[in-house]
């Protein structure tokens, strides 16, 4: 089975947007205010967090796991929690990317050909 093309920019996109900008985040915050980069990943918490969930939709969107879908909701739903509770530098980033979440996991829910649950 084939990822149809639209699949693949939005993979690409949620890859660049929810798995690599929270990092260089994490670096520009740890630039700006002189502390060390180990200790900025705290303020940084809830993009960290769901971008390792964006991680592993990603993987399990190439070895067609059905658990992606589930995993990506969660994550949409998991980041607002987090922003409310932990706090975090970044204000409205969070929506851009359970946007993404949730469009990436209605783009997989209509895949066809995916292996259940293990």
């Amino acid at each position: 089975m084939k990822h149809p093309v639209s699949l693949k920019i939005l993979t690409l996109i949620v890859l660049i947007w929810c798995v690599a900008i929270p990092y260089l985040w994490v670096f520009n915050f740890a630039a700006a205010i002189n502390i060390d980069l180990i200790g900025s990943f705290q303020y940084f918490a809830p993009e960290l967090i769901t971008s390792l969930l964006a991680l592993m939709c990603l993987i399990g969107l190439y070895t067609k796991q059905s658990w992606v879908v589930t995993i990506g909701l969660f994550s949409a739903v998991l980041l607002p929690i987090l922003k409310t509770i932990l706090g975090s530098p970044t204000i409205g980033a969070w929506l851009i990317t359970s946007l993404l979440m949730v469009v990436l996991s209605w783009q997989v829910a209509k895949l066809k050909k995916l292996k259940p649950y293990a």
